[in-house]
């Protein structure tokens, strides 16, 4: 059996309040995603194997799977959460890497994930999501939140770290972002330790093979279909590489 799933009780960096428990509802099927809980107020996050996500998009889409009739996540109800996730008008890091775990744990129409991965793709591959200093890229959400802090502490280092870390490791992109804010923004020399620490061992992946490679297993084609913002991830990434 599934081991129970660890929900942190850190609060969010946005100060979001997140909304009450609902009552526990019977039912046949237990969620791949669904933690068992004795009640009490929801945390902002859900970690799962040392990875944060956010708790309440993952809830808003096992319900919808729940409650669907085939036990499946429809168009129309991938739509909504898509809407959910965009908070403020931007799908930050952590929706986006919500939307893919659930991908990966939940059933979904095959339209309804098409669409969930074209929108990521969409906002991957937006113009805005990185910030160019001295001719170097570096992610953008990751750079304004250390430039809201004068000094980067362990706690700082630590949230940083957080944001960037996904179940396949951290981009290159971001790899190259945490080690410019370790070595030349403010940090403390435990800061710096520890962001140098947690880069030496991470697991680095391609930002395109790492989610729209997804439904492709080492042994070939997996249960899923490529879809178009799959083959089309593969292609540009396979162009870059010369590879014909």
């Amino acid at each position: 059996s599934r081991s129970l799933i660890q929900v942190s009780r850190a609060s969010s960096p946005r100060q979001a309040m997140a909304p009450k428990a609902s009552p526990n509802k019977s039912s046949p099927k237990a969620s791949p995603l669904r933690r068992n809980s004795s009640g009490g107020r929801r945390s902002y996050y859900r970690t799962v194997d040392g990875v944060k996500y956010d708790n309440a998009l993952l809830t808003q889409a096992e319900q919808a799977v729940e409650e669907a009739d085939d036990g499946s996540m429809s168009l129309q109800e991938a739509m909504r959460i898509w809407k959910s996730a965009k908070d403020g008008g931007k799908v930050a890091k952590i929706e986006q890497r919500s939307l893919e775990y659930a991908l990966g744990n939940l059933k979904f129409h095959p339209d309804a994930s098409e669409y969930i991965k074209e929108q990521l793709a969409t906002v991957k591959q937006a113009k805005g999501s990185t910030k160019s200093v001295r001719g170097v890229k570096y992610d953008r959400e990751l750079i304004e939140q250390a430039e809201e802090n004068d000094t980067i502490g362990v706690a700082e280092a630590r949230t940083l770290w957080e944001m960037a870390l996904t179940a396949e490791g951290i981009t290159e992109v971001d790899q190259v972002t945490l080690t410019h804010i370790a070595e030349d923004m403010n940090c403390t020399k435990a800061a710096t330790e520890f962001l140098k620490t947690q880069l030496q061992s991470a697991k680095v992946r391609d930002v395109e093979l790492g989610f729209e490679s997804g439904a492709v297993d080492s042994a070939g084609l997996g249960s899923s279909l490529l879809g178009n913002a799959d083959a089309s991830g593969l292609w540009q990434c396979c162009k870059r590489r010369r590879v014909n």
